[in-house]
């Protein structure tokens, strides 16, 4: 067909986990089922002074900050106990955003902000959602 969508589908996206390494080895903990907040922002300062041209106000780009990122995993009991350990701990993790096809992968490290049981029904499946801050900047490999 010649209007069929070359867009990707998540399927086939995992959540990885760093082992503190260098370099670091990463393990797969979970399925993605949705993620967002995937990116950094930036503050803007004024740098108007008295001689800015025709009058007008001058802003620069202020310091990057990573956003604050919420996944939804489907995930077997030991890899939602894998990923409570990790967010009981507080510490700053590193992770891999594995992506299907011929997308980068992404590595990334996280400051732990919340971790929430969200459904578990009788056939096994397990979903849980993650927060954290990205700390630091988001490389593709």
């Amino acid at each position: 067909m010649a209007n069929e969508t070359q867009a990707q589908i998540g399927y086939g996206t995992l959540l990885q986990l760093g082992n503190g390494a260098s370099p670091q080895v990463f393990t797969t903990v979970a399925e993605v089922k949705s993620i967002n907040g995937f990116g950094f922002s930036a503050d803007e300062l004024e740098a108007t002074h008295m001689l800015s041209p025709g009058g007008y106000k001058e802003f620069v780009a202020g310091m990057k900050m990573g956003d604050t990122v919420t996944v939804v995993l489907n995930c077997i009991r030991e890899n939602a106990i894998q990923t409570k350990g990790v967010w009981d701990a507080g510490l700053i993790r590193y992770f891999q955003l594995n992506l299907p096809s011929t997308l980068p992968d992404y590595d990334f490290a996280m400051v732990p902000l919340a971790w929430h049981l969200l459904n578990v029904q009788p056939n096994g499946i397990l979903e849980v959602e993650v927060q954290g801050r990205i700390s630091g900047a988001i490389t593709g490999s």
